[in-house]
């Protein structure tokens, strides 16, 4: 998987580009999860700064419930990460069909948005013939944090 993100903290903005590949899958604190291995690379204030990690993200949610960073030859667990939006609190709520192009092709998707008390927090373009969507747009807000995640697929095996 290759993606871009874009984190927003009070005043400062940071793009975040990303590279990864699914290493596996296991269960993690009660959730089931794919891990990933990535790597990371960002601008903040004129520095370039690039770190790898690996993620557990839970496969009914999308959300990152654990992250072993490595900076610079220090590695770092963060422990079991509570999700910003508990999995069980997303109401699913099929949106209408979409056509939308990826470097795979072109596909018919349903567009399934993940939403609590009516706010969205994420939108999944699936398509049957693949069990991972086609694109998930993650967009979480914790205190003064806003968060957008957009994942794309780039290779089906």
């Amino acid at each position: 998987m290759e993606g871009t993100a874009e984190t927003k903290s009070e005043e400062i903005e940071m793009p975040v580009e990303f590279t990864g590949e699914r290493i596996g899958e296991e269960s993690y604190q009660g959730h089931e999860c794919w891990v990933y291995e990535m790597t990371q690379s960002s601008e903040m204030m004129g520095q370039s700064v690039e770190m790898e990690y690996v993620q557990y993200v839970d496969k009914s949610s999308y959300a990152v419930v654990r992250t072993i960073t490595k900076i610079m030859g220090a590695e770092q667990d963060s422990g079991y990460l509570k999700p910003a939006v508990p999995v069980e609190e997303f109401e699913w709520e099929l949106g209408n069909r979409e056509t939308i192009t990826t470097q795979m092709g072109t596909f018919d998707c349903q567009v399934i948005y993940l939403k609590v008390n009516d706010k969205v927090f994420g939108t999944i373009w699936a398509n049957e013939e693949y069990r991972v969507p086609l694109k998930y747009v993650y967009s979480p807000q914790v205190e003064d944090t806003e968060f957008e995640m957009t994942m794309t697929l780039v290779e089906y095996t």
